[in-house]
């Protein structure tokens, strides 16, 4: 790469303004159920895809506010976070490690408890994840004998064969 060029956005980087931070949490989320163990997911904060460096007006209240939508996710993402300067201007870096926890929701996992709609209490998001998973055990014995893919018997399990 050359110096002077700045490395585009992958699977690990991001670059928002200050102005485009609504996703932030979903961006996290997104990190978080992607980075590999040993891998950092990285988000700047005041940088543009282009190059320019508008940088961010408060880093207190940035920080904070960013704390406070990713302390939202659900389990608990392994999140750090620090201003760092760029070109004159304040930026803001968080960077996203593997936790051992996903998959990881942007908003709670939700499921019936009578008539209303309750927030998953961590053992019933530990009995989704297990069921889930013996459902995946299940469609992959099926499919094996079958000679089928996964994905396959999904879509025939979908479609009622």
């Amino acid at each position: 790469m050359e110096p002077d060029k700045i490395p585009w956005e992958d699977s690990l980087l991001e670059r928002k303004t200050e102005r485009d931070l609504k996703d932030i949490r979903r961006t996290a989320v997104a990190f978080a159920n992607s980075v590999y163990p040993g891998h950092v997911a990285t988000i700047l904060i005041g940088e543009c895809d282009d190059g320019l460096v508008p940088g961010i007006t408060n880093a207190d209240k940035m920080q904070r506010d960013v704390r406070v939508e990713l302390e939202k996710i659900y389990p608990a993402i392994v999140f750090r976070q620090r201003p760092y300067e760029k070109d004159g201007k304040t930026c803001l870096r968080i960077e996203i490690e593997y936790s051992g926890d996903t998959p990881h929701f942007g908003d709670a996992a939700w499921v019936r408890k009578g008539n209303e709609s309750v927030k998953a209490s961590a053992e019933m998001f530990e009995k989704l994840i297990s069921l889930r998973s013996a459902v995946t055990r299940e469609l992959n014995a099926v499919g094996r004998q079958k000679g089928h893919t996964v994905v396959e018997c999904r879509v025939s399990r979908f479609n009622g064969y």
